[in-house]
């Protein structure tokens, strides 16, 4: 069994810094009136039965809720318009605070059997699975005075009730061919429903039904004792976030899916380990990446084409190192999105390269290590803007610098059974910009994280 409980009272916004202010090293909250008020809790049961030597079954039942109440500021339109020297729209405000205040309701069963098996005459592994899942979320409105602000007993402008089921089955097999060679099978489908209840009025419900089907094979190859060739292809599938479709101008017709191929080599020679890897993603019906959720999924098609490789090296006297990269040289949007993108454009937020080194040393009772994080510059919208600039509904787009980071983690064991662990997140610092949509936004300071853990 494990329960979580999570609460924080953040004191952000939409809205960031401007650009002289940025350059200009400041910290101020340019929002301080804007609250996001979240409470999360969740329980997982997990259970595993070793049905004889030769089936396993494994059920893992989950239930979370979620609430959010995100109190922001009002734009007042009727105010004259003003520009700083950099040609931003300054913003003035109302006297009213908007609560967009949501609560979410999951809940589910996932259960997998597991079968060896001797099949063809040869060594199989079966898996079949099962996946229930229901989703609820309450999207409510409110308008309070700023001299009360975040009063949720007000009239409530919007009360919807977002809804949705799910039912997934999957089926898979691994053939052991040979002592170097193993070949997998497979096919997942999902049948997934929105709806949408207004409660405010006695419409009948909007709905958003779609069904997919997601087969898929790998194969693995072992030609020496530290190297494995491996290599899949198989069709993915995400469904429409929970109140993002229904109820739209222009409802989806299809979910969005993707064919992705990956082939690869990995293997361990001792001291070192490594793995390389080439994919492609081939996105149909791809919803925004910058905007993921929110807009309609009928936006057109998308390439992700790259490679990553990791590797790591233990050292005889307690250091090692280890290290990942990604490189992505496409990222493309399929065609002219009017308004959002234009064909061949890289998709926002996706950077070309990101790579982290880390220098580790284990000696005893201690354990430390110092990662060095880089992730390099991005576009911030589909139209690929250089200049930091704001469209008429406030979305910002520009070309987002590259940046680095640097960690420092550490951990001693008390006893056995007792650890304790703590780390220094952006050890040095580092002020960079993280995101743009109204305005700059600055990614974490320095931060500190200390912890304990106990085995019973």
């Amino acid at each position: 069994m494990k329960f979580l409980y999570y609460e924080t009272d953040a004191n952000i916004s939409y809205r960031g810094l401007f650009p002289d202010a940025y350059r200009a090293g400041a910290r101020f909250n340019p929002a301080p009136d804007d609250w996001f008020l979240t409470e999360r809790k969740s329980l997982d049961i997990h259970h595993e039965w070793q049905i004889n030597t030769d089936s396993t079954l494994q059920t893992l039942v989950y239930w979370s809720e979620m609430s959010r109440a995100y109190w922001r500021f009002l734009l007042d339109d009727d105010q004259p318009t003003t520009v700083n020297a950099d040609g931003f729209r300054v913003w003035n405000y109302r006297d009213e605070v908007q609560g967009n205040n949501r609560s979410f309701e999951r809940y589910g069963l996932d259960s997998r059997l597991t079968i060896n098996h001797g099949t063809l005459g040869m060594g199989n592994e079966a898996e079949l699975g099962v996946r229930v899942m229901t989703e609820e979320m309450q999207d409510q409105t409110v308008r309070a005075d700023r001299a009360t602000p975040r009063d949720p007993n007000q009239p409530l402008l919007r009360n919807r009730l977002d809804s949705a089921d799910s039912l997934a089955l999957f089926a898979q097999n691994r053939f052991e061919i040979t002592d170097q060679l193993a070949v997998t099978t497979g096919l997942r489908v999902e049948a997934y429903e929105q709806q949408r209840d207004d409660l405010r009025h006695t419409a009948s419900a909007d709905r958003f039904t779609n069904t997919e089907f997601m087969p898929g094979i790998g194969a693995t190859y072992r030609f020496a004792p530290w190297a494995q060739l491996f290599g899949s292809v198989y069709r993915a599938f995400a469904p429409p976030l929970v109140g993002s479709v229904v109820g739209v101008d222009a409802p989806p017709t299809k979910a969005e899916t993707s064919l992705n191929l990956e082939v690869g080599m990995r293997g361990d020679g001792g001291r070192l380990h490594y793995e390389v890897t080439a994919f492609q993603m081939d996105f149909s019906n791809q919803v925004d990446p910058g905007v993921s959720g929110i807009r309609d999924p009928n936006e057109g098609s998308a390439l992700i084409q790259g490679m990553e490789a990791a590797a790591g090296y233990a050292f005889a006297n307690g250091f090692r190192v280890d290290g990942n990269v990604t490189w992505i040289p496409t990222a493309e949007f399929g065609e002219d999105r009017p308004g959002d993108a234009r064909k061949g454009n890289r998709l926002p937020y996706s950077p070309e390269w990101t790579a982290n080194l880390a220098l580790g040393y284990a000696h005893q009772r201690w354990q430390a290590s110092l990662w060095l994080n880089v992730v390099d510059e991005v576009f911030g919208d589909g139209m690929n803007r250089r200049a930091f600039t704001t469209e008429e509904t406030g979305t910002w787009g520009g070309l987002v610098s590259s940046y680095y980071t640097i960690d420092l983690t550490g951990r001693y064991a008390i006893r056995d059974d007792l650890s304790l662990f703590g780390a220094v997140k952006n050890l040095t610092d580092e002020r960079y910009v993280a995101g743009l949509r109204q305005g700059i936004y600055m990614g974490p300071e320095r931060s500190f994280e200390v912890g304990a853990k106990y085995t019973f």
